[in-house]
């Protein structure tokens, strides 16, 4: 590091410590992934909202596509920030902040992997019929000829496109996501029939929807996406129905319905997404020694997870069966199920067999009292996998 650069850093920092009683100057950073910048600024907009500070966030990130730019000068209107792009600067200011003081009072609150219960049990900070003008709105439905009145679901899945252009380590561990987007086929043409759109989320694909039909918009490869278009339609959806990869967690904090499809880390759920109000269809571990399907009794010792509590991390070996199209279309009229009766399941024999292989530790936040369930497509279709 620059000496001089070193010195001037000391230097205000030493001054933001001693000007704390008048004013108290805080430090965070800006995720550069969009579902990451979507559950970290909500969670820590909780954490300081009785705090009040000058909060200076770097912001690390300069994209055109991803949606992230949009989705940043939406919360600074919410939140007393002044980005600082490309601070480096200030995140070595914050680090001699917390050298010095030997305390993090200089940090903003991080969100941690913890945090994300928070997503689904606060408040919407947004109002998501308020995020878009009517003008805006018009404008976008007429665009890609949606009627007004139009219901929509919003499809997700990650793709081998995604880890061929990203190569950094976190990528490679979640290989594992990856699923053809036509295993949708049959609930889309379902949706259709019932009356509702589909929106694909995402920028990067590699797969097109097979299925042709005006009632599908297939964003990734539509020319006339803007970055704008996947916030309107996650923050306007009638259900986001697809995988736990970036867009979910900004349909979370709006408050929308989220159903999980081919979830692969059901630890994760039980240790930090136990309020999940609607069941989740996780994929299903195959056996590394015989290639079929894996009890769920087996998954702990085989390192089928990702655990915070017990600090254990998804084997790199691990591979998966993802679901068909009929188990993904059945799944999906569970989940229209339950949203038109307004009813969620009680906690079923089935589900306590399912749940008991997946919260063994005393230190984990789930119970039977929470809302999480596993889909019926696992207890009536895999039953042989809960003995």
């Amino acid at each position: 590091m620059n000496y001089l650069l070193k010195l001037l850093s000391i230097l205000i920092a030493i001054i933001i410590i001693l000007i704390k009683p008048l004013i108290l100057i805080r430090f965070g950073k800006v995720p550069s992934k969009f579902g990451h910048l979507s559950q970290n600024l909500f969670v820590e907009f909780y954490k300081s909202k009785k705090i009040k500070a000058l909060d200076l966030y770097s912001v690390n990130f300069n994209d055109s596509d991803v949606s992230n730019n949009f989705l940043f000068n939406l919360w600074k209107k919410k939140i007393n920030i002044i980005p600082i792009y490309r601070g480096n600067f200030f995140n070595i200011i914050e680090s001699y902040c917390l050298k010095i003081s030997k305390k993090d009072t200089h940090s903003i609150p991080r969100f941690k992997i913890k945090d994300h219960n928070m997503l689904i049990t606060y408040p919407p900070i947004f109002d998501h019929d308020k995020i878009f003008s009517k003008l805006q709105k018009k404008s976008i439905l007429k665009k890609y000829n949606i009627p007004n009145d139009a219901k929509w679901i919003c499809i997700n899945n990650r793709d081998e496109l995604f880890d061929k252009l990203n190569k950094d380590r976190y990528v490679k561990v979640h290989k594992r996501k990856n699923f053809s987007i036509n295993s949708y086929n049959m609930m889309i043409n379902l949706a259709i029939e019932k009356g509702f759109y589909i929106i694909r989320l995402g920028v990067i694909a590699e797969e097109k929807i097979t299925i042709e039909s005006d009632h599908i918009i297939d964003l990734p490869f539509s020319k006339m996406r803007k970055p704008e278009d996947d916030i309107f339609f996650i923050s306007n959806c009638y259900l986001y129905f697809g995988a736990d990869s970036g867009p979910w967690t900004l349909a979370a904090m709006l408050g929308k319905n989220i159903a999980f499809v081919n979830f692969t880390e059901i630890f994760f759920l039980t240790e930090n997404l136990y309020s999940l109000s609607l069941p989740f269809l996780p994929s299903l571990a195959l056996d590394p020694l015989t290639n079929k399907l894996l009890k769920f009794k087996h998954y702990k010792k085989n390192r089928i997870h990702r655990s915070i509590v017990n600090d254990t991390f998804l084997s790199p070996n691990t591979n998966f069966y993802h679901h068909n199209q009929n188990d993904i279309k059945n799944y999906f009229i569970e989940i229209l199920d339950i949203l038109n009766l307004k009813k969620k399941y009680d906690f079923s024999t089935d589900q306590e067999l399912f749940f008991n292989n997946f919260t063994n530790s005393s230190n984990l936040a789930y119970s039977k009292s929470n809302d999480l369930r596993v889909s019926k497509i696992i207890l009536n279709n895999y039953k042989e996998l809960l003995l």
